[in-house]
């Protein structure tokens, strides 16, 4: 299999995450090509802009200029405590690996947003939503590289990567059940419901923990 790790990293906290990321990967992965961005990556909007859209740009350097099949992103935040054999097996079998977090997208995405995407508050509160802290495509997969292309279209929008992190004076929605909005994951999680792609995987009794959430199967940590 042909494997690749990208991640970025700028500014003086997310500097020094993604030196930490680079140590554990050279003890537990060190034979595992990766690109550790400190800059922004080609056509990629600032994230002042247009929050995380650095991650599907990212993505899509990764399958237009490398030769890997199995790639997968992680946040520069997370820390690889064993091999990540099995993490690129699933990408490999299934053509993506994606993480639900616990909440909903119904919880965390602007009126705007769902408007954008023809899906209704109700019908969101069923979505789960995928952290977009470890997201695997495989480059050979159809479905993923329409995702991937999916998700680039929606961060240029103007609309689906936009929004608040919180509601507190209602700026995201008048809607009580609507925390905030996430940005990337969120839509995400929206285009991968909506393409079918529910593959999913939950934690922290997968290959994905929070710190001090720890289970047997884990081989990456996200420390804050």
């Amino acid at each position: 299999m042909n494997n690749y790790v990208v991640s970025f990293g700028i500014g003086s906290y997310y500097i020094e995450t993604i030196k930490r990321l680079e140590k554990s990967l050279d003890q537990f992965a060190p034979d595992i090509p990766r690109a550790l961005w400190r800059s922004y990556p080609p056509g990629s909007p600032l994230h002042t802009e247009v929050p995380y859209a650095f991650k599907p740009y990212i993505l899509k350097c990764a399958v237009q200029y490398s030769e890997y099949s199995n790639i997968l992103w992680v946040d520069s935040t997370l820390v690889a405590t064993k091999p990540l054999d099995k993490i690129f097996e699933h990408i490999e079998k299934h053509g993506w690996l994606f993480y639900k977090n616990g909440f909903t997208c119904g919880e965390w995405c602007t009126d705007k947003a769902l408007e954008k995407h023809n899906i209704t508050r109700d019908e969101a509160m069923e979505i789960p939503d995928i952290t977009g802290c470890m997201i695997g495509l495989n480059a050979k997969n159809t479905i993923a590289m329409n995702f991937l292309s999916k998700w680039i279209e929606a961060a240029n929008d103007g609309v689906s990567f936009l929004g608040d992190w919180n509601n507190n004076n209602n700026q995201c929605s008048l809607d009580k059940r609507c925390k905030g909005h996430r940005h990337d994951q969120v839509i995400a999680s929206i285009i991968a419901y909506k393409m079918g792609m529910q593959t999913w995987e939950g934690y922290p009794d997968g290959y994905l923990s929070y710190y001090g959430q720890y289970s047997d199967s884990t081989i990456m940590v996200n420390i804050r």
